[in-house]
This record gives structure tokens, sequence and C-alpha cells, in this order.
């Protein structure tokens, strides 16, 4: 049994404002052309289910490419697990920064154009609050961790989560290559 008391109804019509303007919904687009999927736009609450069910109506797809400014981390891991279990690749042609890149390493073969940019930094807290130094600490082991799991050098995670989320930081190509977040810059002319 739960017991819920309210004082007035405008604040729980504040709270309920609260908890749900902590999710951002919408703000992406998902397409199929051929065989690959396009993601287009923010890493939303829901993103991933969405993503699941265009794979799901479309088997044919084998490559998955990013246009995104980032969004939720955890939708973004939930993709490139996905991505992951379905040995699917990914492809940046332009533009792929934050959770963006977190989705993008889920790629057997990951690509992108030599035009394109990677952008990383550190992950910000949900609703704009500060974390604590512990849990700073877990936000970091953890992010190591799922990164390593994709064959991605600690040393690296460690680099660009000195980058506060308010910036940005683009590896060159090289780094990108010898880091192994890509596996292939191909020459788009």
């Amino acid at each position: 049994m739960s017991l819920i008391i309210v004082k007035s109804p405008q604040k729980l019509i504040e709270s309920v404002n609260i908890s749900l303007s902590s999710y951002e919904t919408g703000g992406y687009e998902l397409s199929v052309q051929d065989n690959t999927l396009l993601l287009d736009g923010k890493f939303s609450y829901g993103i991933s289910k969405d993503f699941e069910q265009v794979l799901n109506e479309n088997p044919q797809v084998k490559t998955v490419s990013f246009f995104s400014q980032g969004g939720y981390d955890h939708e973004a891991r939930k993709i490139s697990l996905i991505i992951k279990e379905r040995e699917l690749n990914t492809y940046v042609p332009e533009y792929c920064v934050s959770a963006c890149v977190t989705a993008f390493i889920g790629g057997q073969k990951r690509q992108m154009s030599s035009k394109a940019l990677l952008g990383f930094h550190r992950g910000s807290p949900s609703l704009k609050k500060k974390f604590g130094e512990e849990e700073e600490k877990d936000k970091l082991y953890d992010t190591i961790k799922f990164y390593k799991e994709n064959g991605i050098d600690k040393e690296f995670v460690k680099r660009f989560h000195r980058t506060p989320p308010e910036e940005m930081w683009y590896p060159r190509d090289e780094e990108l290559l010898k880091q192994g977040i890509v596996t292939e810059i191909l020459d788009d002319q």
C-alpha cells in the first residue's frame, strides 16, 4: 500500500511537471534506405525502443548511420548493445557527438567520412545537478568499463572524461583510429 499526501493541487501539478520534464522525448528521426538505418537527431527517451522496432521491421539493415548532437547516455548504451548483438556496422557521414559516440562504438565496423567529426566529453548529470566526488568516480569507472567492453583503452576514456559537459573534445582522425574508436576513415569526395 502506498500513501500520497498532497498539500495543494498546485504542488501536485508542479511535481508532475518536474517528473515529466526530466525525460525529453522526440527530436529524432529514424529512416531506412536500402540496407542502412539513418538515425538523425537526439537520443531522447524511448529512442532505443523505436530503434529496435525499425530494425525488426527491416531485417535487411546492415549499417547504422548517425547524425546526432547526443542526448541521454542510457538510451545510447541500449542502442549500442542492440547494434553489437545484431553485428551491425556503424557510420558517421558528418557529425556524431556526446551520447551519439556511445551508440556508434557498438558497431562491428566503425567507419566515418574523412569530413566527419566525432566529439567527446564527460556526461552531465540528470536534471542539471552536480555529481558528488564519489558519484563522479563511479561514473568514470562505469564509462571505462563500458568502453573497454567495446575495445577502447581506459586512457582514452580518462582523457575525454576531463572535458566538461559544456565543452567538446574532437580527437584527430589518427587518434580515433589508433584508439579503435573508428576502424576505417572513408575518403568521401
